[in-house]
This record gives C-alpha cells, sequence and structure tokens, in this order.
C-alpha cells in the first residue's frame, strides 16, 4: 500500500468526527453554512495535504484548493497530481475505488455523512484531465462501509 494511503484512513477519522453535530445547517445562511464547512474540513484538507506523496516515487502531489458549495451540502478538494521520470501516472497512486474503499468506513455515520454533505475529492493532471475523483455520500459509500 502506498504510504499516504495509510494515512487517509487516521485523518479521516480525527477530521470527521464529532464537531459541529449542533449546527442546524437546514436554518443557517449561506454565509454560515460556509464558515461550517469550512471550520469542519479545515483539518481534513490539511491532513490530506500532509499525506500526499511530495516527490516519493516520482509522484508530486499537492492540494490546490478547497471549495465549497454550501446550498447543495458540498466540500470539493482539488489535489494536482505531476509525476517525474518514467513513473506512469497510472501506476496505481490513486483509483476512485480506492479513495471511497479509504475513506468510506469514516465518513459513514460522520457528522458531514449526518448533515448530508458529500466530499468530492478531484486529482487533477498537468494539462488538464483528471486522475480519478470520488464524491463521498452515504449512498457512493454504503458498499464500503464497514
Amino acid at each position: 500500500m502506498v504510504a499516504w494511503k495509510a494515512t487517509l484512513g487516521a485523518f479521516a477519522a480525527s477530521a470527521l468526527a464529532g464537531c459541529g453535530l449542533l449546527f442546524d445547517y437546514d436554518t443557517a445562511t449561506t454565509a454560515e453554512r460556509e464558515a461550517w464547512l469550512a471550520k469542519v474540513s479545515h483539518d481534513l484538507y490539511d491532513r490530506l495535504d500532509e499525506a500526499l506523496p511530495h516527490g516519493e516515487g516520482g509522484a508530486v502531489m499537492s492540494l490546490r484548493e478547497r471549495n465549497y458549495d454550501a446550498n447543495n451540502r458540498r466540500v470539493e478538494m482539488i489535489v494536482d497530481a505531476r509525476f517525474r521520470g518514467a513513473q506512469s501516472r497510472f501506476d496505481g497512486y490513486v483509483t476512485r475505488r480506492s479513495i471511497l474503499e479509504e475513506l468510506c468506513p469514516d465518513y459513514l455515520g460522520s457528522v458531514l455523512d449526518r448533515k448530508g454533505v458529500a466530499i468530492v475529492i478531484r486529482y487533477a493532471l498537468d494539462g488538464g484531465g483528471t486522475l480519478a475523483a470520488a464524491k463521498l455520500t452515504t449512498r457512493e459509500c454504503a458498499r464500503y462501509g464497514n
């Protein structure tokens, strides 16, 4: 298993647990929703960035941005993926399935899941294109849960 994958479960458990359960998403303003999404997803964003390969094995990945769609209950994180040398960009670093397998067990039952917030993680390639992307929702994660 690639080292960064092993840390995804750990960051997800801490980032998705507990905080924000008392927040009433349905009655909050858009600004309040955005602030809540920023707060709840901050640790997730930081830990994902720390877990990504920064040159190991020819892969250089870094988080480019985090976007919120407060009205549609969605947080999107975009990871820039670059590959050096003979390293194939499709050498099993990340797939939709690997994202779901690693993150869904911790997402299910989390505060984001209970509030109906989807997490979208997209690995973007140089020059456009997507290496892999996954959307964590209750429905998408059902088959990957514990």
